[in-house]
């Protein structure tokens, strides 16, 4: 590219089609006046903004405003495409420069053309008097010129920005085409991969479902045994308690038993009461049976007596404790 910015390029093309029409507007005026010898009083005006104009584009095509223009960056080699598109912007801009180049000499001519019409009023009676058919058909030569060189330098950018814009959107389809495609291969891609992904994820989940059946089943296994393990160790242990425990009772009362045969109350009782003997013991044997028969009822009155006695205190008894 030669360096002009996108807007600096848009000006300049902006200021050639204005030099063009206005030039075009002028070369039609000064051929009125060449005819009909009337001057427009507009002309100068148009001259002015003719010359202001072309100052303009002269200013934008100096080398302060193309070096003061920000530098392109440099193209990557494999870039053909940007490299033909920066090939084509700088050919663009070399064809402004040139027709801003014609169109500023045009403007020239023109100034000196209305210069000369504008001239003082005697001058230019002088000039309508002596004015002959060759100088006539100069002058209205050299405005054909110039309105064919604007003419053609108009038509030539119209020309260009015709194709300019007719590039722009060849270009436009065909990145919007390379867009369809590339969307079209990204949903293809997107479509393919997601049902792979979808594949990928029903496979992993049943990869961990099936994983955690084995590892849960293993552990509640594990925990299974460990618990068997514990319940049979814990009713080991309630037995062999129970058991010692039966052990100890029987122990105990083996050991009771024995201590009660070591004890013999019913000996110690005999030991421990011994009564007084009767007073008459041993006297039977002495004596003869008459004395027996007597002392035999002697004895059962005694008995008697005795069995009244103690049934008279029992059934006292009773008495007693009531009283008491």
């Amino acid at each position: 590219m030669s360096g002009l910015e996108p807007l600096a390029g848009l000006s300049l093309a902006c200021n050639i089609f204005q030099i063009v029409g206005t030039g075009r507007e002028i070369i039609r005026v000064a051929r009125q006046v060449y005819q009909d010898g009337v001057l427009d009083p507009a002309l100068a005006d148009r001259a002015e903004e003719l010359k202001a104009l072309s100052d303009r584009t002269r200013d934008v095509l100096s080398p302060a405003a193309v070096a003061a223009a920000p530098a392109v960056p440099s193209v990557p080699a494999s870039a053909a495409p940007l490299v033909a598109t920066v090939t084509k912007a700088k050919a663009r801009d070399k064809q402004l420069a040139d027709l801003a180049e014609k169109c500023q000499g045009a403007a020239r001519d023109l100034q000196r053309e209305v210069n000369l019409l504008n001239c003082p009023p005697a001058r230019a009676q002088l000039a309508a008097t002596l004015k002959t058919t060759v100088k006539m058909t100069w002058r209205k030569r050299r405005l054909n010129r110039l309105d064919q060189r604007l003419a053609e330098a108009e038509q030539t950018l119209q020309t260009g920005l015709m194709t300019a814009i007719f590039e722009s959107s060849a270009r436009a389809e065909t990145d919007s085409s390379r867009l369809r495609d590339n969307i079209r291969t990204f949903i293809s891609d997107y479509q393919t991969n997601k049902q792979k992904a979808i594949d990928d994820i029903k496979k992993h989940v049943s990869d961990q479902a099936e994983l955690s059946n084995i590892t849960i089943t293993s552990h509640v296994d594990r925990i299974a045994a460990r618990l068997d393990q514990s319940a049979d160790k814990w009713s080991d242990t309630v037995l062999q308690s129970a058991a010692s425990r039966e052990d100890e009772a029987k122990l105990a009362a083996s050991r009771d038993r024995l201590l009660r045969c070591f004890k013999f109350n019913d000996l110690n009782e005999c030991r421990n009461q011994v009564r007084d003997s009767h007073p008459e013991t041993f006297t039977w044997v002495l004596k003869d049976d008459a004395d027996d028969e007597s002392e035999t009822l002697l004895d059962q009155r005694k008995a008697r007596i005795g069995q009244n006695g103690s049934h008279e205190v029992s059934s006292n008894q009773p008495e007693d404790s009531t009283i008491s």
